[in-house]
């Protein structure tokens, strides 16, 4: 037996369920897509896909962590079900700009708060 926790492509629900050597599964089709990030509007973060030049857009939710980290023109693969978007995977790095930092005393030593 093993233990799983599992999520609908389709609803993106979770739910445990327990296998036992015996099932078997029908595994998905999945497919990949560079696409470029364009921008968000508030609520959705809209992409271009670099082959065709569709446009979808993913939520917050279906993002995750991911969200905070996307620049216009960023590039990057999604993944897709049945033809509807289901996540992106971030490029392995990302270059960004310090924009804003903390003032720095210089020679700060034997500073007391």
């Amino acid at each position: 037996m093993i233990q799983t926790k599992l999520r609908s492509l389709r609803s993106g629900s979770s739910f445990e369920h327990r296998f036992r050597s015996v099932d078997t599964i029908e595994r998905a089709l999945l497919e990949q897509h560079e696409m470029e990030y364009m921008y968000s509007d508030g609520s959705h973060h809209h992409f271009m896909n670099t082959e065709n030049y569709e446009q979808v857009a993913l939520s917050d939710d279906e993002l995750g962590d991911s969200a905070q980290w996307l620049s216009p023109g960023l590039k990057l693969q999604a993944e897709f079900y049945e033809g509807s978007p289901i996540g992106i995977d971030m490029p392995p790095s990302i270059e960004l700009t310090v924009t804003q930092t903390e003032a720095v005393v210089e020679g700060g030593h034997g500073l007391k708060c």
